[in-house]
């Protein structure tokens, strides 16, 4: 199939191709196969300035955060990259995956409330219940690092009862086990 697409010059749908799939190797947990896939997607979209692309591989690779080796500095750098593209292209749709990168990003640096206030806006931002069920949990997850846990708990059930009445019960499942570690 790829080699199709290549032949026929129809590298757009290759790059969709490619990032598929490696979102496809990130649910398996196949971290060095995920970024190969992106980076080729990545430098495929650069040649051809396929913007939208360019921002769907950006934020990829930020999710894989600091598994794929990369540096806080450098998740940092790309995802204002994501922010000033979207910008760029008027694009709203990435804006919450951007938003979810982001939160985790200032969290693993310990930026709680920074942290906080990005996955708030996540909430306002999020189109699915996945997007604001992540950014009610990211808020219930900063609380805890600040070692407010009055309010993490307060947190986490709020986000959990969303969960459950939303269908999303992968997040309700998860946002439990972090409320038990409390």
């Amino acid at each position: 199939l790829i080699e199709i697409h290549t032949r026929n010059n129809e590298f757009y749908e290759l790059c969709n191709i490619l990032q598929s799939s490696a979102q496809a190797h990130a649910k398996s947990e196949n971290i060095q196969m995920e970024l190969k896939l992106i980076n080729q997607a990545l430098s495929i979209s650069r040649t051809y300035n396929f913007k939208d692309l360019e921002l769907k591989c950006l934020i990829s690779l930020v999710n894989t955060g600091s598994e794929s080796g990369l540096s806080l500095t450098a998740q940092q750098e790309l995802l204002e990259g994501c922010f000033k593209l979207m910008n760029e292209l008027g694009d709203t749709s990435f804006r919450a995956r951007a938003y979810t990168a982001y939160g985790n990003l200032l969290r693993n640096q310990g930026k709680y409330h920074e942290s906080m206030l990005a996955f708030e806006h996540l909430i306002q931002v999020g189109i699915t219940v996945s997007d604001i069920a992540a950014g009610m949990l990211g808020v219930a997850t900063c609380y805890g690092g600040l070692g407010d846990k009055p309010n993490a708990i307060i947190a986490y059930q709020k986000a959990i009862d969303y969960c459950i009445i939303n269908g999303e019960l992968t997040y309700a499942d998860w946002g439990k086990k972090q409320l038990a570690y409390l």
